[in-house]
């Protein structure tokens, strides 16, 4: 996958980008090197999509879980691949999803708490293993 270049990678990323709509829900993660004579390259590694549930979820809850999807598929792509990322950053364009992700979860109700918790495990874990 990055051997197609001869030059050597100075820096790797993995960029993974969540959104939804009131019928799917998707996470998109490329590869983001630098290469030392300081090009750029990106490569697409993984997607989801899933549909959402027929009962009604307002938009701010259908972003958090776009946004624990994404950082779920990063975990699988971090612990499931050979190549090492020294950074993960992940994109969603919910103010108030990034907002809720900052937060203690003990300020929310079940729903976004046990989201939060998820999502902020996933970081800490990501975080012990050099990411």
């Amino acid at each position: 996958m990055l051997q197609r270049r001869k030059e050597a990678v100075d820096d790797l990323q993995l960029h993974v980008f969540a959104d939804n709509s009131m019928q799917a829900k998707c996470a998109v993660a490329y590869y983001r090197f630098c290469y030392k004579n300081g090009e750029v390259g990106v490569s697409l590694v993984s997607s989801r999509v899933r549909v959402t549930s027929l009962k009604r979820i307002t938009i701010p809850r259908l972003e958090l879980d776009a946004a624990r999807m994404g950082i779920n598929l990063a975990a699988t792509i971090v612990e499931e691949s050979s190549v090492k990322v020294q950074r993960i950053v992940l994109w969603t364009d919910s103010l108030i999803c990034r907002h809720w992700l900052t937060q203690p979860s003990r300020r929310y109700k079940d729903y976004v708490a046990h989201r939060i918790v998820d999502f902020q495990q996933k970081v800490e874990s990501l975080e012990q293993n050099g990411v």
